[in-house]
């Protein structure tokens, strides 16, 4: 997916690598920086996109390097800005690895579909498929097939 299909406060991260850009050496490389980590979408701005590492507040303690480096001068809340020509493409929603389920900052829910009707969730289906939401249309149909 490209940066521009997400909103402010969505949770996302790179499925693929940058686009190759100079290095100090003279030759052209590409960036894996940020491939499966969680990062929490802020805007596009100045040529730039920008985000910040997202912490669970409920996984904070645990052994995860972000919580090392939250103890060294909260590293963790810094934006990090990057170039949209090298890093426009190659993003996807962010799937928590324990829930295989995407995390939405604005509600602080993961996307639970258990509790809506069967008409609830079609109309969900559609609008998903519309708006191009694919995994979540692909959750929709898991959930619509125990209806069936």
């Amino acid at each position: 997916m490209k940066i521009h299909e997400f909103s402010k406060g969505d949770i996302i991260t790179r499925i693929t690598e940058s686009k190759p850009y100079p290095t100090l050496y003279g030759d052209s490389a590409p960036d894996k920086a940020y491939i499966g980590k969680a990062l929490e979408f802020i805007g596009i701005a100045n040529g730039c996109l920008y985000v910040k590492p997202y912490i669970d507040e409920n996984k904070r303690g645990s052994s995860d390097l972000v919580s090392i480096f939250s103890l060294i001068g909260d590293l963790t809340n810094k934006t990090i800005n990057l170039n949209l020509d090298i890093w426009e493409d190659g993003w996807s929603y962010y799937i928590d690895p324990e829930t295989m389920e995407t995390i939405s900052k604005k509600t602080k829910e993961t996307n639970n579909f258990s509790n809506y009707s069967k008409e609830e969730l079609e109309e969900k289906l559609q609008n998903a498929l519309e708006e191009e939401k694919y995994e979540e249309a692909e959750k929709l149909k898991k959930e619509l097939k125990k209806f069936s």
